[in-house]
């Protein structure tokens, strides 16, 4: 896959999945990193911001929407109440029980609080050094055991675990066809421990070894101009 400039004209297929991934909630850098993994261009952060923003889109905003939906719904299933007769005087509401205090914890058990909050912190950090925190391992284990489909998955429908490699047919598919491997993605270290690439161990030199061949042909190209030139 050719990788372009950001500077390319936004094609339909990236604005739909711009509206889809937004309508999700998903962030700038994530959408900006998953254009870039589908469709080979190199959209920045600012740039998947000013997009959202000239197609009338928000992110977050979908979130204050289903909490003003639900607070609705509840309301609604409120029974209505009953207005105050004229001649009854109004009544107060009794006034709430006392809240208990809460009693304070003992010394003992002060001690193994702070006791596992070391714990926790040591375990964290060991992980980061290995690159391979539990939490990642956990996923990928999950989904080895499950195994990926031979057709692989819908795009849209891929986690951040499955490998985002397109499948035979993609540019001919729309956009709710398309199809990806699937497979566990590979492992990436950094300084904060690891963090999932967008492909599977396969598909991961596949890109590189695809990369590399179009370094040398370039190459070998430029120099076969140069010879021309002193012969």
């Amino acid at each position: 896959m050719a990788v372009t400039h950001s500077t390319v004209a936004w094609s339909e297929e990236e604005d739909d999945l711009l509206r889809r991934c937004v309508a999700k909630g998903d962030s700038a850098s994530a959408i900006a990193a998953l254009l870039g993994d589908l469709f080979g261009t190199v959209r920045t952060r600012n740039a998947t911001i000013g997009r959202a923003s000239r197609l009338g889109l928000r992110f977050g905003a979908s979130r204050p929407a289903m909490a003003i939906k639900a607070a609705a719904a509840r309301e609604a299933a409120r029974p209505a109440r009953r207005a105050p007769q004229p001649s009854s005087p109004p009544t107060l509401p009794p006034a709430p029980p006392p809240r208990p205090a809460h009693p304070k914890p003992a010394p003992a058990e002060t001690k193994v609080f702070a006791a596992n909050l070391l714990r926790l912190s040591e375990q964290r950090r060991v992980e980061a050094e290995r690159g391979q925190p539990s939490f990642f391992a956990e996923k990928l284990a999950e989904m080895d055991a499950a195994g990926p489909d031979s057709e692989g998955v819908l795009f849209l429908e891929r986690s951040l675990f499955q490998c985002a490699w397109p499948q035979p047919g993609w540019d001919a598919a729309p956009v709710t066809e398309k199809r990806v491997c699937g497979k566990p993605v590979k492992l990436r270290a950094t300084a904060l421990g690891a963090e999932p690439t967008a492909w599977c161990p396969a598909c991961f030199e596949r890109a590189h070894t695809s990369a590399r061949r179009r370094l040398d042909v370039k190459g070998l190209s430029s120099i076969d101009r140069n010879v021309t030139r002193v012969a």
